[in-house]
Order: structure tokens, then sequence, then C-alpha cells
């Protein structure tokens, strides 16, 4: 019987890993599919259904299957990064309770009173308003473009120099804490 030879996983470089996340996240936000109502329900639940029934993907040494989990959980990080902008939260099911019955409907937990923006019914003024296809990323885009605006590696060349620059005052300001 031949012996497998072990083979170490190494870490991924993080500006790798958050590159695909944020092109993940940009696909989510020009996707007009992706509205707010679209991230509300138990996507972790979702997560570990499919990777219970693709056993042999994850256990699979193919680089094209690797490729795929490693896809499918980038996605998946994605998908719980925007429940918490959108919602505060990570969306996770309970059982519906009623008088101390439990039915089978399943419902998302949020705190007591409180509803996702797109369930808002009635306006300030208390006319009624339809949030149903809202999509709150594509709004958000619009104002935290800074590719428009200025050069991130510019901006992150600025920010190293205005450091170095002011080192003293940083210091002290350390010190006086």
């Amino acid at each position: 019987m031949k012996k497998d030879k072990l083979k170490i996983i190494r870490p991924k470089k993080i500006h790798y890993v958050l590159d695909d996340i944020q092109k993940q996240l940009d696909l989510h936000i020009n996707d007009k599919r992706s509205n707010d109502k679209f991230f509300f329900g138990d996507k972790m639940k979702e997560f570990y259904d499919i990777k219970q029934s693709n056993y042999d993907m994850l256990r699979s040494d193919e680089k094209i299957s690797k490729m795929i989990v490693y896809n499918d959980d980038v996605r998946f990080i994605t998908t719980l990064l925007i429940q918490v902008l959108l919602f505060g939260r990570i969306i996770v099911n309970h059982k519906n309770q009623k008088f101390g019955i439990t039915y089978d409907e399943e419902l998302p937990t949020l705190p007591k009173n409180h509803i996702p923006l797109f369930m808002k019914m009635y306006d300030e003024k208390g006319e009624v308003v339809d949030n149903d296809d809202l999509h709150t990323l594509n709004i958000m885009k619009k104002y935290y473009q800074l590719d428009s605006v200025v050069d991130k590696d510019e901006m992150l060349k600025e920010i190293t120099k205005w450091l170095e620059d002011n080192n003293d005052t940083i210091k002290k300001i350390r010190n006086e804490k």
C-alpha cells in the first residue's frame, strides 16, 4: 500500500482575498437583482446545506475543486458582509412560536419591533412608499466612490506621508494618554 505524501496548505495573501471579496461585492452592487430583499434570509443555513451536499468536492484535491470551494467561500463571506451592512447583523432564522406552540415556519431573527428599511411602508409624512425593490448597496455606491475622486494608491501615499511628517505630534498624543 502506497502512502500519500502530505501537502501543506499555504496561507493566501490577505490582499488577494480582500480583492476577491471586493470583486464579489462589486458584482452585487451592480446587479439589479441583488436588492435588499435578496439578502434577507438565513444565508448561513443555505451555505451549510450546500457544503453538506458537496462533501466529495470539499475532500477533493483537484485544483478545480479547490478553486470552486474557495470561490464559494468568498461569495459566502461577501454575503455575510452585505447582511451586516444592510441589517446590522447576520440574519439567522428561528422557529415561529406563538402562545407556547412551535410552528414549522421559520422567521428571521431581528430585534424586537425592528424591520429592515426595504419593509418600511410609510415615509415621515405618513404616505405609503414602496421600498420592495430597494437596492441600498447601489445607492451607497454613489456616496463612497473613491475611484472618481482620488486614486486609492495616491491616497495611501498621502496618508503615509502625513504620518511620517507628523510623527512627533502622534508620539505626543500617545504619551498624553
